[in-house]
């Protein structure tokens, strides 16, 4: 899930967000279960390139990743360091 807010800017071209994005689910491996949430705030930036081609810069401020195991009854929490990620889109 992705939830966000979208301000747009003046030139009806760029436009920035902020966001964050959480996954939760469960993954079904050989033996184990599992269960995970993952949690990354992020802010972007988007740029029109023409009618139907978007541009678009994201910055994933830190990366929270949290996994449960039933089968050793373990539990581990990662976190990262900024990402980013850029994209490049086509609007029918």
């Amino acid at each position: 899930m992705h939830a966000g807010y979208l301000f747009n800017l003046d030139d009806n071209r760029t436009n920035l967000s902020a966001g964050l994005d959480v996954r939760a689910g469960i993954g079904l491996g050989d033996i184990e279960y599992q269960q995970y949430l993952d949690i990354r705030p992020r802010l972007a930036c988007n740029y029109r390139l023409g009618e139907h081609l978007l541009l678009s810069g994201m910055l994933y401020i830190f990366h929270v990743h949290v996994t449960e195991t039933d089968a050793d009854n373990s539990m581990r929490l990662e976190a990262t360091i900024p990402e980013t990620a850029v994209a490049v889109s086509y609007l029918f």
